[in-house]
């Protein structure tokens, strides 16, 4: 049984989100104490530690639920390409064009 099998996957995605804003947040208030000059408070420090500790979890536990990829960026890119293709065609090469001659040659 994995962790996929425990929670599902839009729960997964909330605690993701989740510990994202808590990162947010406890930067935020690192950066406001800072620009402050008042000192780091110990809380944030101990909250600091303690964040560290389960980001390595969250972030495992994230890259073990993502999908892998088989194709290249380019190889998405020309797959793309091909699909859209049909929906906005694209117009085929022109024909050259001559240029009004007496239009051009007016300043010699």
């Amino acid at each position: 049984m994995t962790l996929k099998d425990l929670i599902p996957t839009g729960a997964r995605r909330k605690v993701y989100a989740i510990f994202a804003l808590v990162g947010l947040t406890l930067s935020s208030f690192q950066v406001g104490f800072s620009a402050a000059d008042a000192g780091q408070p110990v809380w944030l420090n101990v909250a600091f530690a303690v964040f560290g500790i389960w980001a390595t979890a969250v972030g495992f536990t994230a890259r073990s639920n993502a999908f892998e990829t088989p194709e290249t960026f380019d190889a998405t890119l020309k797959r793309a390409a091909q699909e859209a293709k049909p929906s906005y065609p694209v117009a085929g090469p022109h024909a050259p064009t001559e240029a009004d001659s007496a239009r051009y040659e007016s300043d010699k």
